[in-house]
């Protein structure tokens, strides 16, 4: 590619950096100067430009591009983060996440003008000291940032992936469940209109969003396709891992839909012939919980209460993670871990249980004692 050094030109009251790049001339009239674009207002600034740009080309001359040193650089991180926002496939939530992260955490940190070519792991590094997060927030921007810097990567945009520090997701909640007696208690307390959805979603562990995403079409042959799922109001047709489940229906799940009366594409819908949003349904609930006097949130009361009742009737963590359509066998072994509470009532309940059987075979015992004894003396 053609080079010819470059120059610093006057022009007026202020300066210009020129230079021959890729048979075109190049002229860069700003100068960025923590983080601010500037008039170049004397030549000393137009040779710092200069200089940075000579340092660009030597150390990566075929991926030097001209517009990585003018205002709106389509590679800085105020720019770029919302070209890979509008072309990445997830879901409105996530979208939503990741812009709070860049405009919220990395932007005032890095610059709006950073390049993303330009990062660095001590730079990352030190970014993820000072986020004023809890272990859990700063791995989700890390996350978010990762995610921008990995998909710039693919692109062909940045020729090597930097390195990130290692993230800590820190401590997982406790997680909080049901039993089915227990969920029974709070499904007495919901309207018999608004009961089906809330039914069928404990019966498989659903993911709301699922619930309420089931047409009719995912009913058949004897089985029901969770193949799509609602980001906030937004029908996707796939679910959050892109993979369909199938479940065979069982006698509850039959009971539940042969007792539908309302005919809408969607095999549960409100009094209107409307698919549930997630505000009808967490008003329902929670109003069913006061009700019962029970306090649980209805994402835990229903995907976490299955997978905890699996593991307490003794079913192994390979049959929850498919149950539950987990990809990560980590997300099912947080399922294993109980509360104190809860080990401390197993443990109680096990010695008064072998309490019980030490009386009852002393009893019975002695009962024979005695029969035995008496039989003897006659």
């Amino acid at each position: 590619m053609g080079f010819n050094g470059g120059t610093v030109q006057p022009h007026g009251n202020r300066f210009y950096v020129q230079l021959y790049w890729n048979g075109s001339t190049e002229k860069f009239w700003s100068v960025l100067i923590q983080g601010q674009w500037h008039p170049i207002k004397n030549h000393e600034n137009g040779e710092k430009l200069l200089f940075a740009i000579r340092e660009e080309i030597d150390r990566d001359r075929e991926g030097f591009d001209p517009r990585s040193f003018r205002p709106g650089n389509p590679l800085c991180i105020d720019v770029y983060y919302k070209t890979w926002i509008s072309q990445i496939d997830v879901t409105i939530k996530t979208k939503r996440d990741y812009k709070t992260a860049i405009v919220k955490h990395a932007i005032p940190f890095f610059g709006a003008d950073k390049d993303i070519r330009k990062f660095r792991m001590t730079e990352f590094t030190t970014f993820q000291k000072k986020l004023p997060l809890s272990e859990k927030g700063k791995y989700n921007v890390m996350g978010a940032l990762k995610a921008m810097v990995k998909w710039a990567h693919l692109n062909e945009e940045i020729k090597n992936m930097p390195p990130f520090p290692k993230m800590k997701q820190g401590e997982s909640p406790e997680i909080e469940y049901l039993t089915i007696e227990q969920q029974d208690k709070v499904l007495a307390e919901i309207p018999a209109l608004d009961a089906p959805i809330f039914r069928f979603s404990m019966e498989y562990g659903l993911r709301v969003g699922e619930a309420r995403a089931i047409k009719r079409d995912a009913i058949k042959n004897g089985k029901v396709y969770i193949k799509r799922a609602f980001s906030d109001n937004n029908l996707r047709e796939s679910t959050k891992t892109g993979e369909v489940r199938a479940y065979d229906l069982t006698p509850t799940a039959q009971d539940i839909i042969g007792h539908i009366d309302v005919v809408t594409p969607y095999l549960f819908a409100r009094g209107d012939g409307k698919p549930y949003t997630n505000k009808n349904l967490n008003r329902i609930w929670h109003e069913a919980c006061r009700k019962a006097g029970i306090e649980i949130k209805l994402y835990n009361a229903i995907r976490h209460s299955l997978g905890c009742q699996l593991l307490d009737e003794g079913h192994d963590l390979s049959l929850v993670q498919e149950v539950l359509g987990h990809k990560n066998a980590d997300m099912t072994k947080r399922y294993a871990k109980r509360t104190a509470k809860k080990i401390g009532q197993v443990l109680s309940m096990r010695r008064s249980a072998c309490g019980r059987v030490a009386v009852e075979n002393t009893e019975n015992t002695e009962t024979k004692s005695n029969t035995y004894g008496g039989g003897g003396g006659n």
